[in-house]
């Protein structure tokens, strides 16, 4: 479910290869504004979540230099990233669950709620742009149907949106909270499916897992 790019550009650093990274940059400083104007934490959940996804990109890139086009051992550098990854996910959904259910039984005004749902707004359009975009220059017979990449790549912002916009426009905090703790439930599924993958590449090397990739370790999700 990652976007992944061809192992030349990969391994150049390209400009092409660098999109990707500088958008999901962009998309965390816009969030960081939303959650600082707003409180919002199922904002903070959706920040959480594409700080994930730089890291990742930042992994395939790190592999991609290191394996140097050999094959076998770039997709034993994406494993082994894999695991690390794979406990910060877990790292990250044990904490949002604890400040969402904070949320859900002692929830409080946003302050600004306005603000988290415009950048909300934004990270989902950004990825939107970004999945056709990607489709557009990556035609491929092994690429899911359009329907399942938007579902699961705009999954997040889609619930941080209901989240973020129930607190500010129906007086229901307690929703943002609910909101994060979904996000919460997702990082730790794909948390555990990133190191099933990993782990079954590293005991098999001649196998090359799809579920390295990861439900969450998206490259245009976020």
């Amino acid at each position: 479910m990652a976007e992944t790019s061809p192992p030349s550009a990969v391994a150049s650093g390209g400009p092409s290869s660098m999109g990707p990274g500088l958008r999901l940059g962009l998309v965390i400083a816009v969030l960081a504004f939303g959650l600082a104007a707003s409180g919002s934490v199922s904002v903070f959940a959706l920040l959480v979540c594409t700080a994930l996804d730089l890291l990742a990109w930042t992994g395939a890139m790190a592999a991609g230099r290191w394996s140097a086009g050999d094959m076998r051992r770039g997709a034993r550098a994406r494993a082994v990233a894999g695991v690390f990854q794979s406990g910060l996910g877990f790292a990250a959904a044990a904490f949002l669950g604890w400040e969402a259910l904070g949320r859900i039984f002692s929830p409080r005004p946003l302050i600004v709620g306005e603000w988290g749902v415009i950048a909300v707004l934004l990270a989902l359009a950004a990825a939107t742009v970004a999945i056709f975009l990607t489709r557009r220059r990556v035609r491929s017979d092994a690429q899911p149907p359009l329907h399942e990449s938007l579902a699961t790549e705009l999954a997040p912002s889609l619930v941080a949106l209901i989240g973020a916009a129930s607190a500010t426009w129906l007086a229901a905090p307690g929703l943002d909270g609910a909101a994060a703790l979904v996000i919460a439930v997702w990082l730790a599924w794909g948390a555990f499916s990133l190191l099933r993958g990993a782990l079954a590449t590293l005991v098999e090397p001649g196998r090359a897992s799809d579920d390295t990739a990861g439900p969450w370790t998206s490259v245009n999700g976020g």
